[in-house]
C-alpha cells in the first residue's frame, strides 16, 4: 500500500511538471498588458480538467485595451461573454441559468480573477480564484483554477494563428 501511495505521488508531480510553464501568482513574466489580446484553443492533452464535466473543445477570445479585459468562451454548443473592468469592483452577469461575479486585478504580467458562481434554479453556490498566465514566448496560455478541496483545474490553450 505505501508503494502504490509514492507512486501516485510520482505520478501526479511527473503529470504536473510535464505542463508547458505553469506559473505560480506572483511570479510573472514580463509581457504587455494586451499580451493576452488574442484567440486561444485549448489543448486537453496539457491540460488537467474534472473527468465528464469539461468540454475537451474550447476557444476563447481575449480583448484586454489595459483598462477592462473582454472574453468569449466558445463551447461546442453554447457561447458566454463578458467583460470585467481592472476598477476592483464586482461585474455581473447571468449565463445558462448561472449567476456569476468577477473581479480581475493584474498581478505583474498574470492575472487574477475572483469568480463566485450562483445557479438560479437551486441557489447552489461556490466561490473560487483563476490565476492567468503566458509562457515565456507568449504562446499558451495557462488558466488555474483553484477550487476549495485543493480540487485545482489547469486549462492550457495555444495561440491560433
Amino acid at each position: 500500500m505505501r508503494v502504490l501511495h509514492s507512486f501516485a505521488f510520482f505520478l501526479i508531480g511527473l503529470a504536473v511538471t510535464s505542463l508547458p510553464h505553469v506559473q505560480a501568482p506572483g511570479t510573472a513574466t514580463a509581457h504587455s498588458p494586451r499580451a493576452f489580446n488574442g484567440t486561444w484553443v485549448l489543448d486537453p492533452d496539457n491540460s488537467i480538467l474534472n473527468p465528464g464535466s469539461e468540454p475537451a473543445k474550447i476557444e476563447l477570445e481575449v480583448r484586454d485595451d489595459g483598462r477592462s479585459i473582454a472574453l468569449r468562451f466558445h463551447y461546442p454548443t453554447r457561447e458566454n461573454r463578458y467583460t470585467v473592468a481592472f476598477d476592483g469592483q464586482v461585474h455581473l452577469h447571468t449565463y445558462d441559468g448561472v449567476e456569476w461575479s468577477h473581479a480581475v486585478r493584474r498581478d505583474g504580467a498574470n492575472l487574477e480573477f475572483r469568480v463566485h458562481v450562483k445557479r438560479i434554479a437551486d441557489h447552489a453556490e461556490i466561490s473560487y480564484l483563476e490565476y492567468w498566465s503566458l509562457s515565456d514566448d507568449a504562446r499558451s496560455l495557462t488558466i488555474h483554477t483553484a477550487y476549495p478541496g485543493n480540487r485545482d483545474v489547469i486549462k492550457v490553450f495555444v495561440r491560433r494563428e
